[in-house]
């Protein structure tokens, strides 16, 4: 409704004028003005990625075969690297209990068949999608606690200990 009463309008107005949290008002326009839809429903000049000090304005020529337009959401890394931490962090318990499962069946594993297997066990399967890197970080957790060691005579090698 902005638009309709004047063709051009800078972030900073566009602020004091909805009264949106900044945060909220750049991940609310960037999909509009930089997203991946081709072509955009607003300009933005100029064109970089510090959306506090540029201008708006309506792609007058924007038309689109459907009547909905789906548009990417916008969230920063920083939040997004928080969210997994906290995911991981809450599947950490669930992920070394079957790394320990894993490792009660076959006492010396590789460390990679350990991985594989891991990525491929029916419980992690259907209930955790967890990243490589966070089952890497739990086996070495494992080492760490003397849950697991690494063999003497290689060191790609992970066994058990007698714990149980």
């Amino acid at each position: 409704m902005l638009f309709n009463t004047k063709e051009e309008w800078p972030f900073q107005e566009i602020h004091e004028q909805t009264v949106i949290v900044e945060k909220y008002l750049e991940c609310a326009l960037l999909p509009l003005a930089m997203g991946n839809m081709t072509p955009r429903i607003l300009f933005k000049e100029p064109e970089n990625s510090n959306i506090q000090l540029s201008n708006f304005h309506v792609n007058d020529s924007f038309a689109s075969k459907s009547h909905t337009a789906n548009l990417e959401k916008s969230e920063n890394s920083l939040k997004k690297k928080q969210i997994r931490k906290i995911v991981e962090s809450d599947h950490a318990h669930e992920i070394d209990a079957a790394i320990i499962r894993i490792m009660k069946t076959s006492n010396t594993v590789r460390h990679l068949e350990l991985i594989a297997e891991f990525a491929g066990h029916k419980s992690t399967k259907s209930t955790l999608k967890v990243c490589l890197r966070a089952t890497k970080s739990r086996i070495e957790h494992l080492i760490e606690s003397d849950f697991l060691s690494r063999s003497k005579d290689d060191t790609y090698v992970v066994k058990i200990n007698d714990l149980f």
